[in-house]
């Protein structure tokens, strides 16, 4: 697990937000990619997100009509 200011006060709090707004947070394996979805760490984007990158984002607060 990562530790340090940048994980405590910029990806922390930006996992938490994500997964507020209903986002799949996995915790990866740094020996096996399989762990994250992907065949291999070449991989970039996981089978997961590219439907989700697609989808309208959700913005905190917004009322959607």
């Amino acid at each position: 697990m990562s530790t340090g200011p940048e994980f405590e006060h910029v990806e922390q709090p930006f996992t938490d937000q994500l997964v507020r707004m209903g986002w799949k947070h996995t915790i990866g394996n740094l020996d096996h990619p399989t762990a994250t979805g992907r065949e291999s760490f070449r991989d970039v984007l996981i089978d997961d997100l590219r439907p989700a990158l697609r989808r309208d984002p959700k913005v905190p607060g917004e009322v959607t009509p």
